[in-house]
């Protein structure tokens, strides 16, 4: 069975273990079969249904008072931070190529 070998292979390739795992995890559901219990597939129609539904839920008319966040002084500035294509490249030069992302 495949579960077999992927457990004896899972020290030396954790991608397909994970691959594997992402696979039997994934929904085949979309926001809007949860909604209306269908599949729609017109980009237009989905659209309408989102501008419908997200007003109803999020509202701006909101009786919550936030308090205003005190001002602070900065003592110590952050250096700025340089990022290049040679210290980009180097980094993912020294990444494991047999390691799962994490």
């Amino acid at each position: 069975m495949i579960e077999e070998k992927l457990a004896e292979e899972v020290m030396d390739k954790p991608k397909s273990f994970w691959c594997y795992v992402s696979q039997k995890c994934s929904s085949r559901h979309s926001v809007l079969d949860i909604l209306h219990s269908q599949s729609v597939v017109d980009p237009e129609l989905k659209v309408e249904i989102f501008n419908q539904y997200f007003p109803s839920v999020f509202s701006s008319n909101s009786s919550i008072v936030y308090p205003i966040p005190p001002l602070y002084e900065v003592s110590h500035k952050m250096e700025p931070i340089l990022i290049t294509d040679t210290l980009v490249l180097m980094e993912l030069g020294s990444l494991k190529l047999n390691k799962s992302a994490g």
